[in-house]
């Protein structure tokens, strides 16, 4: 019996090392892409700056737009594993029902979400970043000569040093890998995973150190006597999710109708080109829009307004399959619903000083609604806005949106995308 014990001890510290080395790897990958990305936005900005009011250089950007849509179709025609956010892709994989190309996929994706996020279209880093990461652990299985059994491991380790690295949350990204990638805590998973994340983390927080990527003005925490207050919003915040859910499957079903698949992703690449011109806080994975947020908040029309067009949007963009995820595009929208909450509970009498809290309650309810997975939401929205005084507060909204959702009958987002992908007729590659 010591014997075994001794021997399981050596082999979880075997897959911890090859965890770390993997999350060194994939959070190398994180970085990078998020480093791309945020180019992207900075020359999209000096694009549209340029474009506005003249007229030759904005039809040039419209004929950009249409060749950078032309080339994501090309890059996805070289390999399609890396259209729409890539999680479903890796449960898939997870599963054994597809097996794609590790090294092009790498390229392909980093690609690709780069000219979308050039383009502006309102996608996430997240999703991307956790295929990106899975793909570095598939790579280092491969290259290892890694069994099977192994390499899935790897694949789990790289997802949660992916989500690690994009949002500088270790916890979130071990969570996320068990909470919604494989569906349940296997004790052999956490020491690699965790191992994994933080390596990953480490990367991420040499490249843009230590604070939270959102900083909420949050001065002083909610009280007890404000729990109803918790549960109403976590009411229509599932409300919300359901609705989003419903409405991104339609216009999947809808996009299928559209035989020219060129066309599938031309009208996504337009749509942000108009946006540009007279709401680009829409555009994007949702920082511009969070800047708008992170000042004094805007009239109750104008968040109605930024809420409507920020969703629109994100459907037409994440329901195209053009490679890009929905973390982002999601919190800034829940941030928006806390921002309408704020503004209406500031007129029913609560101080203004708690509109910060309602937004961050609110980005942490709606990921869990859509996503379903109050755990990882919980978690993932401490991390990201450091604001770990409100743990009971945003557990409370998770689970109440969380049960929502689930009361309506919804099904977790990524499960659905996974069925989708794996109907006859689609492409496994």
């Amino acid at each position: 019996m010591d014997s075994r014990n001794n021997t399981w001890g050596r082999g979880s510290l075997l897959y911890a090392l090859e965890g770390a080395v993997v999350g060194l790897a994939a959070g190398a990958v994180s970085v990078a892409y998020r480093l791309a990305l945020e180019g992207a936005d900075q020359v999209l900005d000096s694009l549209l700056a340029r474009a506005k009011g003249q007229g030759i250089a904005l039809a040039a950007w419209f004929c950009a737009l249409c060749l950078l849509a032309f080339a994501v179709h090309c890059l996805l025609a070289w390999q399609p594993a890396i259209g729409g956010g890539g999680i479903p892709r890796v449960m898939g994989e997870l599963q054994g029902r597809f097996d794609p190309s590790w090294w092009r996929v790498l390229l392909a994706k980093f690609a690709g979400g780069t000219l979308c996020a050039l383009a502006g279209l309102s996608l996430g880093r997240a999703g991307p970043s956790a295929q990106l990461g899975a793909m570095a652990g598939k790579g280092f299985s491969r290259l290892t000569g890694r069994p099977r059994q192994e390499e899935r491991l790897l694949l789990t380790c790289g997802v949660a040093a992916g989500i690690a690295a994009t949002f500088n949350a270790p916890l979130a990204g071990l969570l996320f890998a068990g909470e919604v990638l494989r569906l349940d805590f296997r004790p052999r998973l956490l020491a690699p995973c965790m191992a994994a994340a933080v390596a990953a983390d480490l990367v991420a927080s040499g490249a843009f150190g230590l604070t939270p990527i959102f900083r909420f003005p949050v001065q002083q925490q909610l009280p007890l006597s404000m729990g109803w207050m918790w549960l109403l919003l976590g009411i229509f915040l599932g409300l919300l999710g359901a609705f989003y859910n419903r409405v991104v499957e339609k216009a999947q079903n809808g996009y299928e109708r559209i035989g020219w698949r060129p066309g599938r992703l031309l009208l996504p690449f337009l749509a942000a080109g108009i946006a540009g011109l007279w709401l680009p806080s829409v555009l994007g994975g949702g920082t511009r829009l969070m800047a708008v947020l992170l000042g004094p908040l805007p009239g109750l029309g104008c968040l109605l307004g930024l809420l409507l067009a920020k969703m629109a949007l994100s459907v037409l963009c994440f329901s195209s399959g053009a490679p890009g995820g929905l973390f982002l595009p999601v919190f800034s929208m829940g941030a928006l619903c806390g921002g309408i909450w704020a503004v209406v509970a500031v007129g029913l009498g609560m101080p203004g000083s708690w509109a910060a809290n309602c937004m961050v309650l609110a980005m942490a309810g709606l990921f869990a609604a859509v996503v379903r997975a109050p755990l990882t939401a919980t978690v993932l929205c401490l991390e990201m806005t450091g604001s770990f005084g409100q743990l009971l507060s945003i557990a409370v909204v998770c689970i109440t949106a969380w049960a929502v959702t689930g009361w309506l009958g919804i099904q977790p987002v990524y499960s659905r995308l996974l069925e989708r992908l794996a109907k006859p007729g689609q492409n496994r590659a």
